[in-house]
């Protein structure tokens, strides 16, 4: 067909506005600036009394189980109402071993076999579906994560502790939604001092730079012994408000990575 001028300025016109249109869309469906905390090991009875502290922030988190296979029934019953409550419920190993040694010490297939797929099958047989995986003592190096990215859809990682005191300044721990990047999570136990200064200067940041903040603990406790696997309840629910405070919105370590 024989376009005329008037024709074809109203044709360009359409697709002009077509092209605006689908930059607009791709720019709404950014996800938000937000916050992503995990909690590692088996404390599943101290984990299940903070529930109704999620819920009173409304906040989403991921569990990663380690040692599955010794589950009690009364622990999987609670691990089933925090997930239907919209937790997530992840894998830990089976063995809480360091991936590098057990590799070097053994071989690779004997520690897919031996700590993440028992840890797996224990969860399955279970009733749960982890689809996320997050190192014990938060060590992996890129060989391992090449394996546990075919069987996982998110895999995390921890910081080193000499970072934590900055935590502002550690980038690591602050994903970009959207980009391929790493996990990268923050320890919030007794163990890292953390303190309510460093969070919220944390908190900040990732609002203000649009990103998610990663940060994960063990088992919670009202005085934590400093220097132990424990983190203060306070200082979670202190967490929990800031982030309400910031907007950002809450987020389970599967929910960072795209399909």
């Amino acid at each position: 067909m024989y376009l005329t001028r008037p024709r074809l300025l109203y044709f360009l016109f359409l697709l002009s506005c077509f092209a605006a249109g689908a930059c607009q869309s791709s720019d709404s469906v950014k996800p938000k600036a937000g916050i992503c905390i995990s909690f590692d090991d088996r404390s599943i009875r101290e984990w299940y009394s903070l529930k109704e502290l999620f819920a009173r922030y409304n906040a989403k988190v991921t569990f990663f189980i380690s040692g599955a296979a010794a589950l009690t029934a009364e622990e999987v019953q609670m691990l089933k109402e925090l997930e239907q409550q919209g937790h997530e419920i992840g894998s830990h190993g089976a063995l809480h071993v360091r991936a590098r040694d057990y590799i070097r010490e053994h071989s690779y297939q004997e520690y897919l076999e031996n700590e993440v797929f028992s840890n797996t099958r224990a969860l399955e047989e279970k009733g749960f579906t982890p689809t996320a995986f997050a190192y014990p003592y938060g060590s992996g190096y890129w060989f391992t994560d090449l394996m546990l990215e075919k069987h996982f859809r998110a895999v995390r990682r921890a910081v080193s502790a000499h970072t934590l005191r900055k935590l502002a300044a550690a980038d690591d721990v602050f994903f970009a939604p959207g980009e391929n990047q790493k996990l990268i999570a923050a320890n919030i136990d007794a163990s890292s001092y953390m303190d309510e200064k460093i969070i919220v200067s944390a908190i900040q940041k990732a609002a203000a730079e649009k990103k998610v903040l990663l940060i994960f603990g063990h088992k919670p406790a009202l005085s934590p012994k400093p220097g132990s696997y424990t983190f203060d309840i306070t200082l979670l629910e202190h967490i929990l408000r800031e982030a309400g405070k910031q907007n950002l919105e809450f987020y389970r370590i599967s929910d960072l990575v795209q399909e």
